[in-house]
Formats: C-alpha cells, structure tokens, sequence
C-alpha cells in the first residue's frame, strides 16, 4: 500500500522516488509493466498540469 500510494504520488509531482520498493535506493523496475504506464501517464498529467490539460477540451473557456 505504502509503495503504490507513493510511486503515484511521487509521478503526479515529478519529485521522483517514493517509499518502499520505489525508494531513494531502489528503482521503478520492481513495480508491473501496466503500473508503470500508470505512473507514466500520472507524470505527463503532473508536468502538463492538469487544468491546462481541461481546457484544450472546453473551447468555451478559450474566449
């Protein structure tokens, strides 16, 4: 629980290692291949900021 709550927090804010099995001196090799596309796509959604992500959608807020 400790390392999946971690990895996605550490990938949605880009600071890099967790705890647990994605600590400071362990890597992200340990966790699922479909975790880590999760944690891919949670690092694209923490670099791209979320709302500016939204707003591509809603045209409405362009004007």
């Amino acid at each position: 629980m400790l390392t999946s709550f971690s990895s996605s927090v550490a990938c949605l804010g880009n600071v890099g290692p967790g705890f647990g099995a994605v600590g400071s001196l362990d890597n992200y090799s340990v966790v699922p291949a479909a975790v880590r596309f999760f944690d891919t796509i949670l690092m694209l959604f923490g670099r791209l900021e979320i709302f500016g992500l939204i707003q591509l959608f809603f045209i409405k807020w362009w004007r």
